[in-house]
């Protein structure tokens, strides 16, 4: 028995030899946490100054320079500084599906149907080329049931509202999650 107990310390010491001093891998273990600990606080001060520049942006700036009658001024470095009135919306997003539907509908009647982009999705099987390519005017006669996608791009939605609202035409904030404001653009030299 203690011939066993004799073998097992034996390999234990070899086992130790073979790992070391672990001083090296605590070192680095430290090292990696403090510098995890460091990335989370600048990332946290990262956020506040982008909320703090936000405010700057779309709040005082041009406040400032609405109250003085200006729309853009240039600094002494040779910087333009400009406010530009911005239009943000969006479609509600495909999970909730009846302010999407009274989205679309809200567009369709309005007459701006033309700016919602309508994808029909099939999928067809190994060997189906043929059928795909024919799928266009037969889905529904072969028993195909495609899936439908209704979008608007982002972009396309900005513009149209923008356009809309120049006009002093209506559109409805909530349906769209519409923000309208300022933003301050500095354009350096």
């Amino acid at each position: 028995m203690t011939n066993i107990k004799d073998k097992w310390e034996k390999d234990q010491k070899d086992l130790m030899k073979d790992v070391g001093d672990l001083k090296e891998l605590g070192e680095e273990c430290i090292k990696l946490k403090v510098l995890e600990d460091n990335i989370e606080d600048l990332e946290e001060q990262l956020e506040g100054k982008k909320a703090e520049a936000k405010v700057i942006s779309y709040e005082n700036i041009p406040n400032i320079l609405a109250e003085k009658g200006l729309s853009e001024i240039k600094l002494a470095d040779g910087s333009q500084v400009t406010v530009k009135r911005i239009v943000n919306a969006y479609l509600p997003k495909e999970d909730k599906i009846e302010e999407r539907k009274k989205a679309l509908e809200w567009l369709r009647k309005n007459d701006l149907g033309d700016i919602i982009k309508n994808d029909i999705l099939v999928s067809f099987g190994q060997g189906e080329d043929n059928k795909a390519v024919l799928f266009a005017g037969l889905a529904q006669k072969n028993g195909y049931a495609p899936t439908q996608k209704m979008t608007v791009h982002n972009q396309v939605l900005k513009a149209t509202f923008r356009g809309r609202l120049d006009a002093g035409l209506e559109v409805p904030a909530e349906l769209f999650n519409l923000f309208v404001g300022n933003q301050t653009k500095i354009r350096r030299k």
